[in-house]
């Protein structure tokens, strides 16, 4: 089996990206994520750069678009493509998708609302736009979402309309409305991020993926997670979630953690230094140990350095952190 790193490399590091819905429009969605690939993000701060890769737009009614030659569908195009960021109308999704299956196109960032948080019709559809994707063996993140953030590689695929600084945190959240927010904050406070990811109604890819993908990767030294507790989030969930850290700790630590995981209506679970911090464990060398994988004296020294990085990267002692209390309170499918 591959380790999640592998199996989602192409995700977070694509080497080329179709952007389907890509519009003329500068009101429009489409337009905002062809913006922020090709020039950094459609409004300019200090943290914008292109992306490095090739970006291809599609849209069967416009010839160039940002100085870029449109496609009619994404079939039009010669190279391989690694991600497809998707922001048409729901209801032409389905089409998109064996579109981009028939491509072999391996993972699509679906923006387009209009599913399971419309009802049972808009359930059907993303049923059915899973359907698609896993006869093609292509995995999907949303529908209904932000979109992929990562500063290091200068990847902005969402309609995040800027780019947060370079850091060491990674944020997963199902709420766009609280993803947006962070990367807002992070620009105004110059606070480094990793990778942020939002998933909106999750109807494949979930979040337990993303926390043992960033578990893995180099350029994340924290995790930070908002989740809403709802009868998605059952007791299974729990165990996925945890199942990185959980055993490789003592009884009384995994405890500990657990019993932190249980009292919390609205969970802001950050792992790692957040963790030690937001919840003030017992024992942080064996947390460091176990999520790192390495001895006690490298667990020391990550824990020194991370603590005069604190001001920079930790969440719970930022110089201003965020007010998450608001948060979530809305309905499971945001």
């Amino acid at each position: 089996m591959k380790k999640k790193k592998e199996s989602l490399e192409k995700l977070f590091n694509p080497a080329s990206i179709a952007v389907i819905g890509a519009s003329r429009d500068q009101k429009s969605v489409g337009y905002g994520i062809l913006k922020s690939l090709v020039r950094g993000c459609v409004l300019s701060s200090d943290y914008c750069k292109s992306f490095p890769g090739k970006v291809y737009p599609v849209n069967p009614k416009a010839d160039y678009i940002l100085g870029l030659k449109c496609y009619k569908a994404v079939k039009e195009i010669q190279e391989d493509i690694d991600l497809a960021v998707i922001a048409v109308p729901a209801k032409i999704v389905p089409a998109v998708l064996k579109d981009c299956g028939k491509k072999k196109v391996p993972f699509a960032v679906v923006i387009s609302a209009g599913f399971s948080e419309l009802g049972k019709e808009g359930k059907k559809l993303q049923d059915q736009i899973v359907k698609i994707a896993h006869s093609s063996n292509m995995r999907i993140v949303g529908p209904n979402c932000l979109g992929i953030v990562r500063p290091h590689a200068n990847l902005n695929a969402s309609f995040a309309p800027t780019m947060p600084p370079e850091g060491a945190v990674g944020f997963i959240s199902q709420s766009g409305a609280l993803a947006d927010s962070i990367i807002d904050w992070a620009v105004e406070q110059r606070y480094g991020l990793s990778t942020l990811v939002s998933y909106g109604n999750h109807a494949d890819l979930d979040v337990h993926e993303f926390i043992e993908y960033l578990a893995e990767d180099l350029e994340n030294a924290i995790q930070a997670t908002q989740l809403r507790v709802s009868g998605r989030f059952n007791t299974e969930m729990k165990k996925r979630l945890t199942r990185v850290a959980l055993p490789k700790l003592s009884a009384e630590t995994a405890r500990e953690i657990e019993d932190q995981i249980e009292a919390q209506k609205d969970l802001f679970i950050p792992a790692e230094f957040g963790l030690l911090l937001q919840y003030n464990l017992s024992n942080p060398v064996e947390i460091v140990m176990a999520l790192r994988g390495v001895d006690e004296n490298e667990a020391k020294k990550i824990l020194a350095r991370n603590k005069e990085l604190s001001q920079e990267y930790l969440i719970p002692v930022a110089p201003v952190a965020p007010d998450l209390s608001n948060f979530g309170a809305g309905s499971e499918e945001e």
